[in-house]
């Protein structure tokens, strides 16, 4: 599975689910590599001498690791890895942000190609693309197959004729069955950015000063997110830590007023895990992550995007927003302490039901029973 990289800034849900994926299936007894341009973690075995094709590899577990000498240089170093080591299948993340690596791997690898979509800003079409691209969406098209982590992502490419199919990756593992969180004093939202709603989160700290609310930093907080987080009495500003479940620990609510498409919403099941209501937004995935569990509320999305000069985050243009109905939610859950036990005991049992359905068989059963194509588009 080769990654774009992303050594200039942290990463976001996507990248953790593809780590992942990999693991469960070297666990279940498949042979796996990952192709990055990151340095090799600390825990694994760099190989002494290069690959037949001069590829520098290693170990990590059961996962063998290639490494580029760079992100520029990653579609390159895939064409060496795929000679080496003949695939059966070859898994994209969407995340590739000038489709170079998948065009690598539709050539060096035609038939054997499955694209993963983890993020709909980063899809070549439509309404919510970051930067539109016909050519890219026919590499898309030309796919073996292509794995939507959500049914709105599964819709969204059925809008442009790409069949898809949906499967929930299970990134929850060693998290059900958890004693409910009953200790949190704050109201917590994840990586702090116009994207993910900052204006709605300070609207409402500033409405409701009694509650103390707490930001943790993530892939797209910038440096006026943070300046204008200092300057609020009741929000701080927390880094991330690896295991999200002690962060969690500190919530009694959990804030999701995301203004894009989310593609689902893989905080909202964790924290509903721990028996934490969650209040997010009607867009995307979210509705999908919230399992049937109050609230979803209503926004104004993001309406477009102009390049900032990084892929990755460009600047979005964010309407005004109507603030009440998330005030008088948290206002009301924050306040009725039965209201509180009831959404909270409703999302511990939804979200366990939900996580103890997946597992890597259907990934698995998928990969397996794709047809042997040489080239889709040529058909």
């Amino acid at each position: 599975m080769p990654s774009p990289g992303r050594t200039s800034r942290r990463r976001g849900g996507g990248s953790k689910s593809h780590r992942l994926i990999v693991e469960q299936l070297a666990r279940s007894g498949h042979e796996c590599h990952v192709l990055t341009p990151d340095e090799f973690p600390e825990r694994s075995v760099p190989a002494a001498d290069l690959s037949p094709s001069g590829v520098a590899h290693g170990t990590l577990g059961k996962v063998r690791l290639w490494r580029a000498l760079d992100t520029e240089s990653l579609a390159h170093t895939l064409r060496r890895v795929v000679a080496d080591v003949n695939p059966d299948r070859v898994l994209i993340p969407n995340d590739d942000h000038h489709w170079t690596i998948i065009r690598a791997a539709l050539e060096s690898a035609p038939g054997r190609v499955v694209c993963i979509v983890h993020t709909l800003q980063q899809l070549p079409f439509g309404p919510q693309a970051y930067r539109t691209d016909v050519d890219a969406t026919d590499l898309l098209a030309r796919c073996a197959g292509i794995i939507c982590v959500s049914r709105a992502a599964q819709d969204y490419l059925r809008q442009v004729g790409i069949p898809s199919t949906t499967i929930y990756p299970n990134v929850y593992e060693g998290l059900t069955g958890l004693e409910p969180n009953k200790a949190g004093r704050a109201a917590m939202f994840v990586t702090p950015s116009p994207y993910k709603g900052i204006d709605i989160v300070l609207a409402m700290a500033e409405r409701l000063p009694y509650i103390d609310f707490v930001g943790v930093r993530g892939w797209a907080t910038a440096e006026d997110d943070e300046q204008r987080i200092s300057q609020a009495r009741n929000v701080e500003l927390i880094e991330p830590d690896p295991d999200f479940s002690r962060l969690l620990r500190m919530a009694r609510v959990v804030l999701m007023p995301s203004l894009w498409e989310e593609t689902f919403g893989y905080t909202c099941v964790e924290a509903m895990l721990h028996g934490i209501p969650v209040i997010a937004s009607d867009v995307g995935g979210l509705r999908e992550a919230k399992l049937g569990v109050p609230y979803v509320l209503p926004v104004n999305r993001i309406t477009g995007y102009r390049d900032s000069g990084l892929a990755w985050r460009p600047y979005a243009h964010v309407p005004a927003q109507d603030i009440e109905p998330w005030v008088s939610t948290l206002a009301a859950l924050w306040e009725d302490a039965d209201l509180h036990a009831a959404v909270a005991e409703q999302s511990y049992a939804a979200a366990n039901s939900f996580v103890g359905g997946l597992g890597i068989g259907q990934i698995v059963a998928y990969l397996r029973d794709l047809p042997d194509n040489p080239d889709p588009i040529r058909q």
